[in-house]
């Protein structure tokens, strides 16, 4: 009784000790995701931008043929 007793306490210990480690695991893949979300805006942010800035600088080359050659808008080389 007294040995089984030992061996459920040194299981419940390790136990413990394995959930703790869990714990910190989990925790710090908690802050990556909230980390890697953060960064995740901050690209999609800069995507858009970059995206709109890309569609003013085709809408000017668009613009500018146009004005050169009214009636030959789709030479844009």
């Amino acid at each position: 009784m007294q040995v089984e007793l030992k061996h459920t306490v040194e299981t419940l210990h390790e136990e413990q000790e394995r959930i703790v480690k869990i714990e910190a695991i989990k925790k710090s893949l908690e802050i990556e995701v909230k980390n890697l979300s953060v960064r995740l805006e901050e690209v999609e942010a800069n995507a858009i931008v970059g995206g709109k800035r890309i569609i003013s600088k085709l809408e000017a080359r668009v613009s500018l043929a146009y004005m050169n050659d009214p009636h030959n808008i789709l030479s844009l080389n």
